[in-house]
């Protein structure tokens, strides 16, 4: 009994392992297209690996800015931002150095006080950086009822008044 056991044991290994080859020899093989200009856009987060939200760790460094930055720079002709606190507000001036333009995000949420410095923080980016072309009010803050579309349409417009570049929100269809 057992060495019948050992015997299909033995088959279904070999019948695996060809069926493996011929299922590796033949499969199409193909590279993903070179990418010849530059994207648009890229959504830009400097986290690390242990921090991924930036509530949860320190703030982010300008080094750190800067070598993700760098990281993109050749692949993209302008960021978007999530915040403008906690260290996120130097991304504007380093973004700069590459030539970069900038959508400055403000994170909007249910802590006022929070949102008050985001905006206070976007704000003054777009004023003291000529490569902001946009600032994002909240991102998916309907999505997350954080926020009615009512309450996140009069922030806008509140924030359009105190500045000179485009002002949206960035939210998903839902």
């Amino acid at each position: 009994m057992r060495s019948g056991l050992a015997a299909a044991a033995a088959i279904i290994a070999v019948v695996t392992g060809f069926h493996a080859a011929i299922w590796y020899s033949l499969r199409p093989e193909g590279t993903a297209p070179a990418v010849t200009e530059r994207f648009s856009s890229l959504s830009f987060a400097p986290y690390s690996r242990d921090v991924r939200h930036p509530d949860k760790g320190p703030p982010v460094t300008a080094d750190q800015i800067r070598s993700d930055v760098n990281a993109v720079a050749d692949y993209t002709r302008a960021i978007r931002t999530y915040s403008s606190t906690l260290g996120l507000d130097l991304i504007p001036a380093i973004a700069a150095e590459r030539g970069l333009k900038v959508s400055v995000g403000a994170w909007i949420d249910k802590d006022e006080t929070r949102n008050a410095l985001e905006i206070q923080n976007a704000v003054a980016l777009t004023k003291q950086n000529s490569n902001v072309d946009a600032l994002v009010v909240g991102n998916e803050t309907i999505f997350r009822g954080e926020k009615s579309a009512a309450e996140m349409a009069e922030l806008i417009r509140s924030v359009k008044r105190q500045t000179n570049v485009p002002v949206t929100t960035g939210e998903i269809w839902n």
